[in-house]
């Protein structure tokens, strides 16, 4: 795309494209005329033949090495009255914000995706935690459900060790 660096060059760019297609074609008059050096004004002339022999045909020119002939076509008049650079350069600034906006959005987008991914790694590891739970209450309640069987076995082993005990000191005796 052209690059037009202010709202002021692109009013700069209007004064000399409608100028030059007016019949003014001499490098050294324009210049003056609107209070501009001559390499700014020969750099402003270039952007101008650039957008048309690369962007949108507005004019049919021929140039030699002291000055372009400018001459208007069909085109020239639809391009002042879609609003010449001015519109341009609006154009560009509206494409500039929009690529902006969609920097925004797509950096949130990232965010609240992090903040899923990070949402979701919190309930696996909640979810674990709540499994790792559930597992040891089973064992808890399984115990408080069986602690009296589990005492009458502990119990029955303790007496039948106690018996055998006997029985063995009574046979060293």
């Amino acid at each position: 795309m052209i690059t037009i660096k202010d709202l002021d060059e692109a009013k700069l760019m209007d004064d000399i494209f409608y100028k030059m297609i007016s019949g003014k074609i001499v490098f050294h008059m324009i210049p003056h005329e609107i209070g501009i050096d001559s390499k700014y004004f020969a750099s402003l002339i270039e952007r101008i033949v650039d957008y048309n022999d690369n962007h949108e045909r507005i004019i049919r020119y021929t140039s030699s090495e002291d000055y372009y002939n400018f001459r208007s076509i069909h085109e020239t008049d639809e391009f002042i009255n879609y609003g010449g650079f001015e519109k341009v350069y609006q154009d560009i600034i509206g494409a500039d914000e929009h690529q902006i906006k969609i920097s925004n959005l797509e950096t949130s987008n990232l965010e609240l995706q992090n903040r899923a991914l990070e949402y979701e790694e919190t309930i696996r590891l909640q979810s674990q935690t709540i499994r790792d739970l559930q597992e040891t209450d089973l064992r808890l309640s399984i115990f408080q459900k069986f602690w009296w069987l589990i005492s009458l076995f502990l119990a029955l082993i303790s007496w039948f060790h106690k018996e055998i005990a006997n029985i063995i000191l009574n046979i060293l005796k």
